[in-house]
């Protein structure tokens, strides 16, 4: 007997959530410019954790980096409508 490990979800993704158009754009830039891995997983590295600081920011229920990454310092904002960002 075969055991499904990956179901589809019946709720829907919410948009923060929803990163894959991104990380696929990253990873053609990469593809293109022929990046080395270690400087490739150093741009995803910084482009979600600039991500899921700028959620964190305008939504109150995410964690806020500063919490799990203690030599974290946000030094700046990004000015965005919450209901844009």
């Amino acid at each position: 007997a075969t055991t499904a490990y990956a179901q589809k979800s019946k709720k829907p993704i919410l948009p923060y959530l929803q990163i894959d158009k991104a990380v696929n754009a990253i990873s053609a830039v990469m593809i293109h410019d022929v990046v080395n891995p270690p400087a490739a997983s150093r741009y995803y590295a910084y482009v979600t954790l600039g991500a899921y600081n700028l959620v964190s920011i305008n939504n109150k229920q995410i964690v806020p980096v500063g919490n799990f990454i203690k030599s974290y310092t946000q030094d700046n904002q990004i000015n965005i409508p919450a209901d844009k960002y």
